[in-house]
């Protein structure tokens, strides 16, 4: 509904429908694009305080995210927001897996303590069950594999890009 108030240029009514979508578990999974939404919609009434607030919330807590590079770029998508929300896919780097959740869960903890967005999934991987630690939820691959060499750089971490079910 925020999108379609912001398009209408009804920027209260997109801010009310933008900020009562902000739990804690929304924010958590598309925090980048509520904070870009947010972004826009200042920066069509020229708030400057609170786009400079906004901009630095993505350019810090969703560096790799499609909404920042759309910030910075200026470039709007080419999808209207209701096509990229309604696909069911998502990506995310796996970095392990293991028939035994409390390594899952250590392994998730020593990333999550880094700042990674990581959690552990069940899964079954050629007839065995086990447990699939992960990073990121991501609408696009190329936002995926960004995070992959990310790891692979910075935490000597071998993952690979796969894709999860929303939630």
């Amino acid at each position: 509904m925020g999108d379609v108030a912001f398009h209408q240029k009804k920027y209260d009514e997109a801010l009310k429908a933008y900020k009562s979508s902000m739990s804690a578990q929304f924010l958590r999974q598309y925090g980048a694009s509520v904070y870009y939404r947010l972004l826009r919609v200042h920066r069509a009434r020229g708030e400057t305080a609170l786009v400079t607030r906004y901009e630095s919330i993505l350019r810090n807590q969703y560096p790799n995210s499609l909404e920042t590079r759309l910030m910075l770029t200026g470039k709007e998508t080419t999808q209207p927001p209701a096509a990229a929300a309604a696909s069911p896919t998502r990506f995310a780097v796996q970095v392990a897996f293991t028939p035994r959740a409390d390594f899952a869960q250590a392994a998730a903890a020593r990333l999550k303590k880094k700042g990674y967005d990581a959690y552990v999934d069940t899964a079954t991987i050629k007839g065995k069950a086990g447990y699939r630690v992960l990073v990121g939820r991501y609408q696009g691959r190329e936002a995926a594999d960004a995070l992959a060499k990310k790891l692979a750089l910075a935490e000597k971490t071998s993952g690979f890009v796969t894709t999860i079910t929303a939630d």
